[in-house]
């Protein structure tokens, strides 16, 4: 007679133990992978330096915008600050946060056209050039083929660059902006706030 014969009653017993058990590893297995792929970090403003740290940061609508370039394609592009005439400008780039099925990469610039001489209050006024890009790709037929929607300054509004340390020695230029940017062709606007700069060696003449 074979006494390690599992009655109904074992087996419900043992099934009781085990199915607990299976459970509790496979949230445990559940655990680890969270733990090895977290959701990605929201990004943050950098804060309001003046000591060239080499950042950039707003809020587009709300949102926070940081530049994320590729080796390609810089975060921020040639700053440039020429003393002659004072003339401001800077352009930078963000390639992966605000990107879906139909937007690539987005492109926010400052200029200040002339007067810029030192810490102060500037305004942008230049209303023939985009201060704000959307780059759209999309893929027919089998080729891919792009779009650009560019923003204009909305004239209404105040768009306004403070400078709160322009040191031509040392190659740093730092301030704050905010301004509102329209596409008439989508009946589109922008709104930019809470932004700064801490640019390091920028162009200089």
């Amino acid at each position: 007679m074979n006494n390690n014969k599992m009655t109904p009653k074992t087996k419900k017993y043992q099934m009781a133990i085990i199915a607990p058990l299976l459970l509790l590893t496979l949230a445990l297995m559940n655990t680890k992978c969270g733990k090895d792929n977290p959701p990605p970090e929201e990004p943050t403003l950098p804060p309001a330096t003046q000591t060239g740290e080499n950042t950039f940061g707003c809020k587009i609508n709300g949102k926070v915008y940081v530049p994320k370039g590729t080796v390609y394609e810089p975060s921020i592009d040639q700053p440039a600050y020429y003393e002659s005439y004072g003339y401001f400008i800077v352009t930078t780039r963000n390639v992966s946060d605000f990107s879906d099925d139909r937007i690539d990469d987005i492109l926010l610039r400052l200029k200040v056209s002339e007067g810029v001489s030192g810490n102060g209050l500037y305004m942008m006024t230049d209303t023939g050039f985009s201060f704000f890009e959307i780059q759209i790709d999309t893929v027919v037929n089998g080729f891919e083929t792009g779009h650009s929607y560019n923003y204009y300054l909305d004239t209404t509004k105040s768009n306004l660059v403070e400078i709160t340390n322009l040191d031509v020695i040392n190659k740093v230029i730092s301030g704050t902006f905010e301004m509102t940017v329209i596409n008439n062709e989508q009946n589109d606007t922008i709104t930019i706030t809470e932004g700064r700069f801490d640019l390091k060696d920028p162009i200089t003449e």
